[in-house]
């Protein structure tokens, strides 16, 4: 594993109940709520500009210049986390 994925998996594990959260609040309120809020929520969260995704649900960041994604499930109890 490399070091920026190290780094990324340990931005996500240590931040994913705070990921679920917001993926069912979305699925609650997206439609009233703005995708620049989500973003700037998980900005603040894990310190890395992100772009949010909305089908699957989950982001996109960099880390040591390696972009990853992190994509939730419908059923809110399965995450995956890649590279790009």
């Amino acid at each position: 594993m490399t070091r920026a994925a190290r780094i990324a998996d340990r931005l996500v594990g240590s931040n994913i109940d705070f990921f679920f959260y917001l993926y069912d609040r979305w699925q609650d309120k997206g439609k009233y709520e703005r995708k620049e809020d989500y973003e700037e929520a998980i900005e603040r969260r894990i310190g890395c500009p992100v772009e949010l995704i909305t089908d699957p649900w989950g982001f996109k960041f960099g880390v040591d210049g390696k972009m990853f994604v992190l994509k939730l499930n419908n059923q809110g109890d399965y995450f995956e986390l890649s590279t790009l």
